[in-house]
């Protein structure tokens, strides 16, 4: 028997923004036989499952008062919220508001995932698109987990979900569960190859952020055991290294809008233009030196990286500088 017409279609704000989640993790794992199903299925799951994470997001400062999710709160007022007739906080501005009003926590990690997420939605929105398509499964794997334990820690403690919103919600979590094992049964092969390769200087991947990229070693040739990416000049640390910091430090896209360069640096160890360094991570692209933060400093003459030997004789000149000062003496 066909359903009646003319109805009245209703989503709540959380129902609505788990749906779209739940139709952007439909199909996963996902098992395809044509590159064109495997396209349309990355491209819905990509714009879907970011429609769902701006929605948890505002749902939770809606929460709070419903004149934050204005993106121009000075333009708030009754009637137009009423009528749904303005523009709403996007997502940046959203994450940004949440910190600073309610006092919600995002971790590094939380938001690079979902800064991840929102650069491959623009791609997909705005301009022609090229990707590998494990790295997008992973990074839709990362933002799902990230909304997911968003609306755990801070929306189900202030609000009671609706029948629909918890079946929904539920959905989700036995997707999650399924992504997971297929998730490890590819780093279970990723590790196998590895070990079977002997390859010894492994990194987090530029492209799908798992630790499964393989700097070249005797002779093999760079690539990541997990998503297949390798860099267009299979002998080009630079591509890798800058491609590693636009997508895995959350702090590059801030670089990049500051209009600053990227912390891209000449190895102490290697004289290669090839090392990262940020709060949290060193590591050369050339030849994989990890030094701790005290073993490296900035000179304070040249400006350049060098090696410190002995950290509490260190004087902050690099042993050529020095020994142009002596020289000069």
């Amino acid at each position: 028997m066909s359903l009646s017409r003319g109805k009245q279609i209703q989503f709540t704000l959380i129902e609505n923004g788990l749906d779209f989640v739940l139709t952007a993790i439909k199909d996963y794992p996902i098992n395809v036989s044509t590159e064109a199903e495997m396209k349309r299925i990355l491209k819905y799951s990509v714009l879907h499952l970011s429609s769902g994470v701006e929605l948890l997001l505002k749902s939770r400062l809606h929460k709070e008062n419903w004149v934050y999710i204005f993106q121009d709160m000075n333009k708030a007022n009754t009637q137009k919220y009423i009528d749904r007739d303005f523009v709403s906080v996007d997502s940046k501005t959203n994450i940004e508001r949440l910190e600073n009003i309610c006092n919600i926590v995002f971790s590094e990690n939380e938001k690079k995932d979902l800064e991840a997420l929102r650069k491959i939605r623009n791609g997909f929105e705005h301009f022609d698109f090229l990707e590998n398509d494990i790295a997008i499964e992973t990074k839709i794997e990362k933002a799902v987990k990230a909304i997911i334990n968003f609306v755990a820690k801070n929306l189900l403690n202030v609000v009671t979900l609706k029948d629909t919103e918890q079946a929904l919600l539920d959905e989700i979590k036995q997707k999650i569960i399924e992504i997971n094992i297929y998730s490890k049964e590819l780093e279970n092969l990723a590790n196998e190859q590895i070990n079977i390769d002997n390859r010894q200087k492994i990194i987090f991947c530029p492209e799908c952020g798992k630790e499964f990229f393989a700097l070249d070693d005797d002779g093999g040739k760079m690539k990541c055991y997990y998503c297949g990416w390798r860099p267009q000049d299979e002998n080009d640390r630079v591509q890798v290294a800058t491609k590693y910091l636009y997508t895995n430090i959350a702090s590059g896209c801030l670089i990049l809008d500051n209009g600053e360069q990227l912390p891209l640096y000449e190895c102490p160890e290697c004289g290669f233009q090839a090392f990262v360094i940020d709060d949290n991570y060193r590591k050369c692209f050339n030849c994989g030196y990890n030094p701790e933060k005290e073993e490296i400093a900035f000179c304070n003459k040249c400006n350049l990286l060098y090696k410190v030997e002995v950290p509490e004789d260190d004087i902050g000149i690099c042993p050529e500088c020095f020994l142009n000062f002596v020289i000069k003496d």
